[in-house]
């Protein structure tokens, strides 16, 4: 929506900011609106990585989902990103979408390997209540694969992505080696980040007090516009024990895991001493690490069962924890 010349002046006042050596600079776009003219802006702004969002170049499948662009269009933008764009590429991909089976996943996948993206998110659909797709589904007009075929067809386009040297590295996020993505890594982390504009949030965590605040600012652009410096961000405070939860609802999506070093400097305690227990049975069952608080990668395809477990262990655990900090 920015287009080339509002791309160009966003870029230009980020290159004026005291950036750290190296620094990752993502833009995101749609295939619709990476025209030649954005992409020599990103290139000349000092874009390190573009991130496209093409879902699928299956024709049926994106119209199912109300995609914008046709599949031309897509190769179009992603050929023209390889030519024009000098930095690492980034291509967002959607399994379980109608009329999708592994042929069709298979071909997205290979379409993004072939392209020489160096990063790949491979999202399982979600279907959101009130959504048109998530309506049609009711009425039985969206072809979409049971729960588990969508798995299975989840599983086989992972595969196929660690084949082609694309490694995961989190959940929904393939990459070849160096190429993950920087600022993502720093919310999986949670570490604090800074968010700029309307419907930004921004999270700032305080070291010292194992708390945080989430810094969430009014979704109106045109007032913002109008005004910027008249809005202020709504602000939540994040208690200590939110804080562990999220640490461990964050962390666990990656093949790193839990950082255990900033977790106990943080809480002054290790990972297992709240959820050891839950650890221990992914251990025994071959879905964790030995070395580490982290879900190897079979354990990845259970994360949201281990999550609950964790969660429910934590409210049993953080109160003996709360005591021994008075």
């Amino acid at each position: 929506m920015l287009g080339a010349e509002r791309c160009a002046r966003l870029l230009a006042a980020i290159q004026g900011l005291p950036l750290a050596s190296g620094a990752e600079i993502t833009i995101e776009a749609n295939p619709e609106s990476a025209t030649d003219d954005f992409l020599r802006a990103c290139a000349d702004g000092g874009a390190t990585r573009l991130s496209l969002g093409i879902q699928s170049t299956d024709a049926r499948s994106r119209g199912a989902v109300g995609r914008i662009g046709e599949v031309d269009q897509v190769r179009r933008a992603v050929g023209a990103a390889r030519r024009l764009f000098p930095g690492s590429l980034c291509l967002d991909l959607i399994s379980g979408l109608p009329f999708q089976d592994e042929r069709s996943l298979l071909g997205d996948i290979s379409f993004a390997v072939d392209s020489g993206a160096d990063h790949v998110s491979l999202y399982a659909l979600t279907l959101e209540d009130g959504t048109p797709l998530a309506k049609r589904h009711r009425r039985g007009a969206a072809a979409l694969p049971n729960e588990d075929a969508a798995d299975e067809l989840w599983l086989r386009g992972r595969d196929a992505l660690e084949a082609a040297g694309l490694l995961q590295y989190e959940v929904s996020n393939f990459s070849r080696p160096g190429k993950e993505s920087v600022h993502n890594s720093r919310y999986w982390r949670m570490e604090s980040y800074l968010g700029c504009g309307p419907s930004a949030v921004g999270t700032i965590v305080d070291e010292d007090s194992a708390t945080a605040e989430r810094l969430s600012w009014p979704a109106d652009a045109d007032a913002w516009l109008r005004r910027p410096e008249a809005h202020e961000p709504a602000i939540e405070l994040i208690p200590r024990k939110a804080l562990i939860e999220e640490c461990l609802l964050m962390g666990f999506r990656t093949t790193a895991g839990v950082d255990e070093a900033l977790f106990s400097r943080r809480f002054a305690r290790g990972v297992e001493i709240f959820i050891g227990g839950a650890l221990e049975r992914r251990r025994a069952g071959g879905l964790a690490a030995l070395d580490r608080p982290a879900l190897n990668r079979d354990g990845l395809a259970t994360l949201n069962g281990f999550l609950v477990d964790c969660l429910m262990e934590l409210d049993a655990t953080y109160p003996k924890y709360e005591e021994s900090l008075r």
